[in-house]
C-alpha cells in the first residue's frame, strides 16, 4: 500500500473507535469502560494485513514519548510516518520463524496485533525454523525483498530523526548474550479505543503457553505503559534501557520501562 493510500487507512482506523483523532490512554480508557462487551478472535496474520497492521500501531504509537524521541516530524509527515510501520511489520515476516497473529472483531474490524519470533538453536527452535521455511514462505520472502529494494529506491521517512536513528542502531541487540534460547514478543498492539477489554492479554498468553511447552521463557522490550500490564501478567524487569539521550536535545521517560521476561513454570533460568 502506497504512504498516500495508508493515511487514509490510518484516519479510517481512528473513525472505526469512534473518534475523529486517536485516542490519549486516559481518554481511551474512559471510552472503554463506557461500552458493551465485544466478541473477537484471534487468527494467524497474512500480508494481507500488514496496512491495518500498520495502522493499528501508528495510531497506538502516536503521542507515546518514543515517538516523541524518533520521530518528532510524524505530524507533518503522517503518512511516511505510517508507512514506516508498513515496513517495519513486512520486515519481521522475513523471519521462517515470526508467528504473526491479529485480532478481529465481529464486525471484521482489526483491533490488535501481536508478532513474535523464536531466537536458539535447541531443538524446538530448529523445529520452529524447519515448519515455518516452506516453499509458500519462500516466495513470501522472495516478494519482500522485491518490495523493500522498491522502497529503498522511492520511500524516505522524513518523520523521523536520523540522529535519534542512529543512537537506536548503535544500541544494537539488548539481549545479546542473555536467554539464547527464548520467544520474543517483537510487538503487541492494542487499538487504543479497544484497549482494556483482554486484548493484549488474549495475544500474549498464547505464546506464553507455548513457551511453556517448549521450556524457554518468552521476553520483550516493554514501554512506561506496557510494563504494568506485563507485570501483570507474570513477567520479570531484567533491567531499564540503557540507551544514550545526551546531545540529542530530547528527553524520554526512563523510570519505567525496559527489558522483561515471563519464566514458564519449570523453565531453566540462564
Amino acid at each position: 500500500m502506497s504512504p498516500s493510500k495508508l493515511e487514509t487507512t490510518l484516519s479510517s482506523a481512528a473513525l472505526a473507535t469512534g473518534e475523529s483523532e486517536p485516542l490519549l490512554p486516559a481518554t481511551a480508557a474512559a471510552a472503554a469502560a463506557s461500552r458493551p462487551p465485544f466478541t473477537y478472535t484471534l487468527r494467524p496474520a497474512t500480508l494481507a494485513d500488514v496496512p491495518s497492521m500498520a495502522s493499528l500501531a501508528a495510531c497506538a504509537y502516536l503521542s507515546s514519548s518514543f515517538s516523541d524521541f524518533l520521530s518528532p516530524g510524524r505530524f507533518a509527515y503522517i503518512s511516511e510516518h505510517a508507512y514506516g510501520y508498513t515496513q517495519r511489520v513486512r520486515y519481521r515476516m522475513l523471519s521462517p520463524r515470526c508467528v504473526s497473529i491479529i485480532a478481529v472483531s465481529s464486525s471484521g474490524l482489526p483491533v490488535g496485533y501481536a508478532q513474535f519470533v523464536r531466537h536458539g538453536e535447541d531443538a524446538a527452535a530448529k523445529e520452529v525454523h524447519r515448519n515455518g521455511n516452506t516453499w509458500a514462505f519462500q516466495l513470501k520472502r522472495a516478494w519482500l525483498y522485491a518490495r523493500f529494494a522498491w522502497d529503498y529506491i522511492t520511500f524516505t521517512d522524513r518523520s523521523m530523526d536520523q540522529k535519534a536513528l542512529k543512537v537506536m542502531m548503535a544500541h544494537g541487540d539488548m539481549w545479546k548474550g542473555e536467554q539464547p534460547n527464548r520467544w520474543h514478543a517483537q510487538s503487541v498492539v492494542v487499538s487504543p479505543g479497544h484497549q482494556r477489554r483482554g486484548i493484549g492479554k488474549a495475544l500474549m498468553r498464547g505464546m506464553m503457553e507455548r513457551a511453556g511447552s517448549e521450556g524457554v521463557p518468552l521476553g520483550l522490550e516493554a514501554s512506561p505503559d506496557g510494563e504494568l500490564l506485563y507485570t501483570k501478567l507474570g513477567f520479570e524487569l531484567k533491567r531499564r534501557f540503557e540507551i544514550d539521550f545526551e546531545g540529542l536535545g530530547k528527553e524520554i521517560e526512563e523510570d519505567r520501562g525496559g527489558l522483561m521476561i515471563y519464566y514458564p513454570p519449570g523453565c531453566e533460568r540462564e
